[in-house]
C-alpha cells in the first residue's frame, strides 16, 4: 500500500492550483478590460486582435504545458475522484470499496487537474478571439464546429491523463459540434434542434455505457452529457413557451395581447419523456455514485414540475383564444399522487411482509466443541480414554 500524502505535499499542491488560477484570472480580466468592452465602458482604445489573442494564449500554453509534468504523489486511501498520483502502476480503493488498477500517467495530481480544466476553458475564448483576429465570422456554424472540435481534442488528451472532468468537457464540446454542423447542413429549425438533441443523447447513452465498461468515471461523464441532451430535448418546449409567455405578458401589460405563436410545444408526450429521463438520471446517480447525473436529473424534474404545475402550454392556448383558464387536480397531479402512493404502499407494506429474517446460528453445546468442530474422542471399548495423540515433531506426550 502506498504511503499517505504528507502535509507538505498537500500544501504544495494547493499553492500550485491557486497560483495557476490567479494567473489565469488576471489574464482574463486584462482581456476583458482591453477587449471590445474597452471602447464601450472604459476610456481608451481596445487592443488589437493579435495582442488580445496572446493575452489568452500565454496562460493557456503555460497551464496546459505544466499539467503534463510528471511527479510522484503517494496516496494511501482515497476515492477515485480524490486520487492524485502519477506513478508506475498501483491499486486505488474507490468509494464503493472496489479496487481499480491504474497504469503510469493515468491519474493526474489535483493541481494538474485544475491546470488542465482551466487551460481548456481558456481555449474557448482564445479560439474565438483568434478567428475574429484573422477576419473569420465567429457566428458561422462551420467556424464554431472547428472551435469546439479543437476543445474536444484538448479535453480528450487531458482525459487520457486521468482528468475526469475533461471527459465531460469533451463530450459537451462534441454536442456543440453536432448542432453546429447540422445547423449549417439542413437549417433544422426549433423542432429539428429538439430531435437533434434527442439523437445525440441516444448516441451518447450507447457510447457512455460502452466506455463505462472499461472506465467507470469516464463512462459516467459521457452519460451525464447524454442526460443533458435528453433533458434539453424533452424540455425544449418549456424554454420556448416560458420565454414566449414572458414576452406576451410584458406586451399585454402595455396594451398588447397574448399570441399562441410558439414554434414548438410541450405536450403530454414530452412531459412524460422528461419525467422518465429525470427519474432515471436520479436513480442512476444513486447507484453509480456520480453526482452529475443527479444534478441533471434534478434540473429535469424541476422543469417537469414547472411544465405540469403551471401548465404553460394550456395557459397559452386558452388565453390566446380569449378563454379563461382554470387549473384543476385532474391530469398529472392526480396521476402522480396515485402512482406514487401505490408505489409506496407496495414498497413498504409488501417489502416488510415478504422479508424473512435469517435463523440464528445454533449455540455450541455446553462444555463441548463449538458447532462445526471436531467431536471429542470417544472412549475405548474397555472404558479407558485413549491416550492423547503425539504433538507435531515426534515428541512424546507430556
Amino acid at each position: 500500500m502506498l504511503a499517505p500524502m504528507s502535509l507538505d505535499d498537500r500544501s504544495g499542491d494547493l499553492l500550485k492550483a491557486l497560483s495557476g488560477l490567479l494567473f489565469a484570472a488576471g489574464c482574463v480580466a486584462l482581456w476583458v478590460r482591453k477587449g471590445s468592452l474597452a471602447s464601450e465602458l472604459f476610456e481608451g482604445d481596445p487592443w488589437g486582435g493579435l495582442l488580445l489573442t496572446l493575452v489568452l494564449f500565454v496562460p493557456f500554453a503555460i497551464l496546459y504545458g505544466l499539467a503534463f509534468s510528471r511527479e510522484e504523489v503517494a496516496v494511501a486511501s482515497a476515492t477515485v475522484d480524490e486520487v492524485s498520483a502519477t506513478r508506475e502502476g498501483g491499486a486505488i480503493t474507490t468509494r464503493a470499496g472496489e479496487t481499480q488498477t491504474l497504469a503510469a500517467g493515468e491519474v493526474s495530481a489535483p493541481w494538474q487537474t485544475v491546470f488542465f480544466v482551466t487551460a481548456i476553458l481558456l481555449a474557448i475564448p482564445m479560439d474565438f478571439q483568434f478567428w475574429d483576429w484573422i477576419g473569420a465570422n465567429t457566428e458561422d456554424g462551420w467556424i464554431q464546429a472547428l472551435i469546439f472540435l479543437f476543445i474536444a481534442a484538448l479535453a480528450g488528451v487531458a482525459a487520457r491523463r486521468g482528468v475526469p472532468y475533461a471527459v465531460l468537457i469533451a463530450a459537451f464540446s462534441l454536442l456543440f459540434v453536432w448542432l453546429s454542423v447540422w445547423d449549417e447542413l439542413v437549417d433544422p429549425g426549433a423542432n429539428g434542434f429538439r430531435w437533434l438533441l434527442f439523437i445525440f443523447g441516444a448516441i451518447a447513452l450507447v457510447a457512455g455505457l460502452g466506455v463505462r465498461a472499461g472506465n467507470e468515471r469516464s463512462g459516467n461523464a459521457v452519460l451525464t452529457v447524454a442526460g443533458i441532451a435528453a433533458v434539453l430535448a424533452f424540455g425544449f418546449g418549456i424554454i420556448a413557451e416560458y420565454s414566449g409567455l414572458q414576452g406576451d405578458v410584458i406586451g399585454a401589460a402595455f396594451g398588447g395581447g397574448i399570441e399562441d405563436d410558439s414554434p414548438i410545444k410541450q405536450n403530454v408526450f414530452w412531459d412524460f419523456m422528461l419525467l422518465a429521463t429525470s427519474l432515471a438520471l436520479i436513480v442512476g446517480a444513486s447507484r453509480a455514485g456520480w453526482r452529475g447525473l443527479g444534478y441533471v436529473g434534478a434540473i429535469g424534474l424541476l422543469g417537469f414540475l414547472l411544465s405540469v404545475g403551471v401548465q404553460l402550454g394550456d395557459v397559452i392556448e386558452e388565453v390566446s383564444k380569449g378563454e379563461e383558464f382554470s387549473a384543476g387536480i385532474l391530469g398529472w397531479p392526480l396521476l402522480l399522487l396515485i402512482v406514487g402512493g401505490l408505489g409506496l404502499l407496495a414498497a413498504f407494506a409488501g417489502g416488510a411482509a415478504g422479508r424473512s429474517v435469517p435463523p440464528a446460528a445454533p449455540a455450541p453445546p455446553a462444555g463441548g466443541a463449538p458447532a462445526g468442530g471436531a467431536p471429542p474422542p470417544s472412549p475405548s471399548p474397555g472404558g479407558a480414554t485413549p491416550p492423547p495423540s503425539a504433538p507435531p515433531g515426534g515428541a512424546p506426550p507430556a
